[in-house]
């Protein structure tokens, strides 16, 4: 085991040791939460297998040489101009816009919860994929179908198209309640942030470890997120009602003082 495979262990352990300290004393966690860190913990030991294998030039190395020497039997105009499409709907200023109408609008519904956790998880995964690759200097892919410039690993598009749509899921799935339509929603969500990962093979501007590691990256940080936002969340609701008991409480004794020195 390398030294990032160690850290995400070691992480790992920290998380399901604080998950079952605080819900073993204040059960603020359901099933939910619970499948919500077992994606945290397989999101972190990809990525972190994704960084050791390329840094080491292991198996996956060898798996993303193969896919781009093979990937040129599926180039021709018209599925490059497809990509192309798919691919820039997560550009920078694409993204951007199609961001700052997501938060509007999570905060016209009055919906605090998602637009606070959007506007984090965007933030926090632009912060992280910079800071890795960074770390990684690994070089793009030769042959590019459009021009790119920076490191590789890990897939920026990757990341924030999983983080946008995913919160996007998360934030309307349950306002539709016909099911076939809520289906449709969620498949169309889970196919978007896929093509686009995909496109950036396709586009040979990635390698394939590229893109799972952004994948990986942006799971595990929006997973992240809703944890601690569970925990934060009801902690402060439990401390606002012993607060509120309390204010009772005094105002209740200062009544039943006063009736006695009446």
């Amino acid at each position: 085991m390398g030294r990032f495979i160690i850290i995400a262990i070691l992480l790992s352990i920290v998380f399901i040791y604080l998950y079952r300290f605080i819900n073993k004393r204040k059960h603020i966690f359901t099933q939910y939460h619970l499948y919500t860190l077992i994606l945290n913990i397989t999101s972190l030991y990809i990525l972190s297998k994704m960084i050791e294998d390329v840094l080491d030039g292991e198996l996956i190395t060898k798996i993303d040489a193969w896919i781009h020497s093979h990937t040129i039997y599926l180039w021709n105009p018209g599925w490059e101009k497809i990509m192309v499409f798919i691919t820039n709907i997560a550009s920078v200023w694409s993204l951007f816009i199609l961001s700052a109408i997501l938060f509007l609008t999570l905060l016209y519904k009055k919906k605090w919860y998602y637009s606070l956790l959007f506007l984090l998880s965007m933030i926090g995964g632009l912060l992280f994929e910079f800071l890795i690759k960074l770390i990684i200097h690994r070089p793009r892919p030769e042959d590019a179908l459009v021009t790119v410039s920076g490191y590789s690993f890990p897939s920026g598009h990757a990341t924030m198209s999983l983080l946008f749509f995913s919160v996007l899921l998360y934030a309307f799935k349950d306002d539709i309640k016909n099911k076939i339509l809520r289906n449709v929603f969620i498949t169309s969500n889970i196919i978007a942030f896929l093509l686009i990962g995909f496109s950036r093979i396709y586009l040979n501007v990635h390698w394939l470890s590229d893109v799972l590691a952004g994948f990986s990256l942006g799971l595990f940080w929006l997973t992240l997120l809703i944890l601690i936002f569970q925990a934060t969340i009801s902690l402060s609701k439990r401390t606002a009602k012993k607060l509120a008991h309390g204010v009772q409480y005094i105002q209740q004794f200062i009544v039943r003082t006063r009736k006695k020195e009446r």
